[in-house]
């Protein structure tokens, strides 16, 4: 049997010469326009009220909840919280009344995103260091 591969998703589809070429086109339109959706959507897609001249509509708007995340870990990087906040009922409550569907990440997580980033600033700026031509001295005053 005669397969060819796409180069995209990795799906196999017929590719006897008696089928012609026209599938393959079809198949490339149709995955081009869902990758220009998705990429678009950047995550689950939802329904918000808003005010639109004193009238009430609703609005789609998507969340990403990676995005998310990662906005709730550059937050107590950049305030210096401590990481049990995200055990708090309190910040439990007031972020699902934000958004229904954000799953709040336990401490562990959030120490594992925070550590992921230090890693790489860590590695941008070693990186930095090592492409100056002079010396460089760093001190630390605690």
């Amino acid at each position: 049997m005669d397969k060819v591969e796409c180069k995209y998703c990795k799906k196999l589809i017929g590719g006897k010469s008696k089928n012609g070429a026209k599938h393959f086109w079809q198949y490339n339109e149709i995955f081009v326009q869902y990758n220009i959706f998705m990429r678009r959507m950047k995550g689950q897609a939802f329904l918000t009220p808003k005010v639109v001249q004193g009238k009430q509509e609703l609005g789609a708007g998507t969340y990403d909840e990676k995005y998310a995340r990662g906005e709730l870990v550059k937050e107590n990087i950049m305030h210096e919280y401590l990481l049990s906040i995200v055990d708090h009922l309190g910040f439990r409550r007031y972020s699902s009344a934000l958004q229904l569907v954000f799953q709040v990440p336990t401490r562990n997580t959030i120490k594992k995103e925070i550590m992921k980033i230090y890693e790489n600033e860590r590695a941008i700026s070693l990186k930095l260091l090592d492409s100056l031509d002079g010396r460089v001295a760093i001190t630390l005053d605690m």
